[in-house]
């Protein structure tokens, strides 16, 4: 007689994070391919694994490839380049078990940076609930649809470690958001309505990098993170 074995919930769910490097640039590029409408070719990211500040993660749900996550990290300071789940794998949970594995992996950054289309909602949603808040919008930031970048910003350490200012609360597309007036990395803006909300815009690019002392070419700038 047969016998049947069930696997447990935990089993069915566990998620597997592999970090990897140059060498699976092809692996990466094929989410980028799947997930992304302006995806960097496998050579960009072989070319961005290879210096050492960036560091790409990969999670596996039962030994398949679902999500990939490409994050810079420059002493203290860190930003998320790339989070891309393929289609079959979204809303289950795993892009947000991959951010905060890959957040971990990086305990010596203090101050998170990111930036995503405004009408972006799941990834915005994703976010917010890691632990991010908006803290600036640059409108028409992206060529193709004109869509305005929402630039969110993590702290693990107090504000004043990324030159923030006392945050007011915000609503932009039905979601509360800490607006800074001066958020990590950046000079003063000029206020400016927007969908009812107060932004404080720079002409700087949203995320800094500002850590000493390490070499990191910056990354070329197409799409944001995708849930």
């Amino acid at each position: 007689m047969p016998v049947y074995l069930r696997m447990s919930q935990a089993e069915r769910e566990y998620v597997e994070i592999r970090e990897v490097g140059a060498d699976q640039a092809a692996l990466l590029a094929q989410f980028e391919q799947v997930g992304l409408p302006d995806a960097w070719s496998e050579d960009e990211i072989r070319k961005l694994l290879e210096n050492g500040c960036r560091h790409a993660y990969v999670a596996l749900r039962r030994g398949t490839p679902a999500a990939y996550c490409l994050i810079q990290a420059v002493e203290d300071e860190g930003e998320v380049l790339r989070v891309v789940t393929l289609p079959e794998w979204r809303r289950k949970g795993i892009a947000a078990r991959l951010l905060a594995e890959a957040e971990k992996r990086s305990e010596a950054v203090k101050c998170w940076n990111l930036e995503v289309r405004e009408h972006n909602l799941p990834a915005l949603g994703l976010y917010e609930k890691a632990g991010y808040r908006g803290i600036r919008l640059r409108p028409a930031y992206y060529t193709d649809t004109k869509e305005a970048a929402v630039c969110m910003q993590k702290l693990s350490a107090p504000a004043e470690h990324c030159g923030a200012q006392q945050s007011s609360e915000q609503e932009h597309n039905g979601a509360t958001w800490s607006l800074e007036q001066e958020p990590c990395g950046a000079g003063r803006g000029t206020g400016q309505e927007h969908n009812g909300a107060t932004w404080s815009l720079e002409q700087e690019p949203c995320s800094a990098g500002r850590g000493a002392g390490q070499d990191c070419d910056p990354a070329p700038k197409k799409e944001v993170p995708h849930v």
